[in-house]
């Protein structure tokens, strides 16, 4: 009975300390397509390549007590197809006196953490940006393969469907039907290691959506102090009845620049179910300020997952632009697998 007593006891003492540990999730993604890229000027090109999909991460967090719990993410990217791939460039000047470039493995897209309850979810750091994660890129099945819509019919680069906030407090609710997003940066000035910014520049994104299950409304913003202000607006939504999804946005953007600032983006999608496989239809146009420069696109694809984590793709894609020369389209077929 003492043995028992004894292995009873060294058990919870090994327990104790365990139970005590943060739930840490380590995960990858890895996805390679290859895909013929054909311009309407010069020779068409085939590729392998991974387009923006891969990315390694870990989260987790600890449960407080009293329905408060803490929460940290650290996610980096990487160009799986390319061992000699440049990210996050910085120039920096030697003692000669000669400039020189720095070559990073990795690229950080999200390191943050915070406090989750029942007001929601607070935090501080690098951050997914509001107007990316509403409508956007969670519309887009083929979003990060060359077949994405973000850069010809849905607003791209890091004040669209590309954006991350530096140095940024985060702000997620879910309160019954409604979901609320919100990313402050005080004073982003290089706006994740794309644009130049300007000091006390700051940026702003919130979105808000209604809905459930079958289906949601929302619309989210994006304001920025950078080239003399930067202001977006996005209004989306989607239906969904039976194995048929319909979703659609419209965005109305402001670059700042002096000259055609503004932009308009009309997007949408519909999917079809068909057990382990989805069919996948979209339009979309841009329509900047100015004439005979519009864009158009329609795309058509089918995705198999094989599981949550196994999925291959094919799809192509055709893009009609007013200037000479610009028109393109892209047959792609893929393997994405997350770890």
């Amino acid at each position: 009975m003492n043995k028992k007593l004894v292995a009873a006891a060294v058990a919870a003492g090994l327990a104790a300390p365990m139970a005590a540990q943060a739930e840490i999730t380590v995960y990858s993604h890895v996805q390679f397509e290859i895909a013929n890229i054909d311009p309407e000027v010069g020779d068409s090109a085939t590729v392998v390549t991974d387009n923006q999909r891969g990315r390694i991460g870990v989260k987790g967090g600890h449960d407080l007590g009293g329905g408060l719990k803490s929460w940290a993410k650290a996610e980096f990217d990487f160009e799986g197809g390319n061992r000699d791939a440049e990210f996050g460039s910085t120039t920096r000047t030697t003692t000669a006196g000669d400039d020189y470039t720095q070559r990073h493995a990795l690229r950080v897209r999200e390191i943050n953490a915070g406090l989750k309850g029942s007001f929601g979810s607070i935090g501080l750091g690098t951050v997914k940006s509001a107007y990316k994660y509403y409508g956007g890129v969670k519309y887009d099945p083929f979003v990060t393969t060359t077949l994405e819509a973000r850069g010809t019919t849905m607003r791209g680069g890091t004040d669209g469907q590309n954006g991350f906030l530096n140095n940024a407090l985060i702000y997620t609710g879910k309160f019954g039907m409604v979901n609320l997003h919100l990313t402050y940066s005080p004073d982003d000035t290089n706006q994740g290691g794309g644009a130049t910014g300007v000091d006390g520049a700051g940026e702003t994104t919130a979105g808000i959506k209604f809905g459930d299950k079958a289906w949601e409304a929302g619309a989210a913003m994006y304001s920025s102090g950078l080239d003399n202000g930067r202001e977006n607006l996005k209004v989306f939504g989607s239906f969904k009845f039976g194995n048929n999804t319909i979703r659609a946005q419209y965005e109305d953007t402001d670059s700042g620049a002096a000259v055609n600032p503004t932009t308009e983006y009309m997007w949408i999608g519909y999917e079809l179910k068909l057990g382990k496989g989805m069919l996948n239809a979209q339009y979309g146009t841009a329509d900047p300020d100015g004439d005979n420069n519009d864009t158009s696109a329609i795309t058509v694809g089918y995705i198999h997952k094989f599981n949550k984590q196994s999925r291959v793709f094919v799809g192509y894609k055709d893009v009609d632009e007013d200037t000479a020369g610009d028109d393109f389209s892209v047959l792609s077929a893929g393997i994405r697998v997350d770890i």
